[in-house]
């Protein structure tokens, strides 16, 4: 008996030694599996969107630094240079830019639970660019680029963020799908599911930094010209 206490007592303490090294050069691991158990979500990643080539009877417009085409019975709205309608003069695609600026008397961290600070330590720790969670740059770098291993050498603070960047992420995923392209000037993340069928929200990043664009093309009955559509923007600044 005193023999199988000893092995027993032996094995708990290589165990013990075994998870303290763990902890030690892992500290996020058990977060890790946390929210790999809590969220299903975590393992995708945004997929390259097909937009359709541009038919030669569409019409090109700019609307505030958009470059698009549209079927020849697209009007430009009356009371909006951001706005294109339909033949049946409802709004078809609305333009809209991401002027920080606007902004600043809003506080974009209040629905979180971390500070500017946390973030920004965040993600220096983990080696990425700054995301900022206004403009939707946050999101995408969860629904894109957050995995569910980044955790694992994260203490304090960061585990913290990580966590609810996980919560981000699954929440994005369960609300609407998400997909990519890239365009003259920037890249396009369009979405679907939250404005119902036949509308997709388009939240364009530019790549020099000018400004970013949101864009809600709605109503539009056939799919494959809504991929048209898709196909033909860009950035107007990027001369493409």
């Amino acid at each position: 008996m005193r023999l199988a206490w000893k092995i027993g007592a032996a094995v708990l303490g290589v165990l013990l030694i075994a998870a303290a090294v763990i902890l030690i050069w892992l500290p996020g691991l058990f977060t890790c599996l946390h929210m790999k158990w809590k969220y299903q979500n975590l393992g995708r990643t945004v997929g390259q969107y097909a937009a359709l080539p541009v038919p030669e009877d569409f019409q090109e417009y700019e609307l505030r630094g958009l470059r698009v085409s549209v079927p020849a019975d697209y009007t430009l709205g009356e009371n909006s240079d951001g706005a294109l309608c339909g033949k049946d003069g409802k709004t078809r695609i609305f333009v809209t830019p991401r002027d920080l600026g606007a902004l600043a008397d809003t506080d974009p961290f209040e629905p979180y639970g971390f500070s500017e600070a946390q973030l920004r330590h965040y993600f220096e720790t983990i080696g990425q660019p700054y995301r900022a969670p206004s403009g939707n740059a946050l999101l995408y770098y969860c629904k894109d680029t957050l995995s569910v291993w980044d955790g694992l050498h994260l203490r304090g603070d960061d585990r913290k963020v990580f966590a609810e960047l996980c919560e981000i992420k699954d929440g994005g995923w369960e609300t609407e799908e998400t997909e990519k392209t890239e365009i003259p000037g920037g890249t396009a993340y369009i979405s679907s599911g939250m404005l119902g069928e036949n509308s997709v929200t388009v939240t364009m990043f530019s790549e020099s930094g000018s400004g970013d664009l949101f864009v809600f093309v709605r109503g539009e009955q056939d799919p494959r010209i809504i991929r048209q559509i898709i196909g033909s923007f860009a950035f107007a600044e990027s001369g493409g």
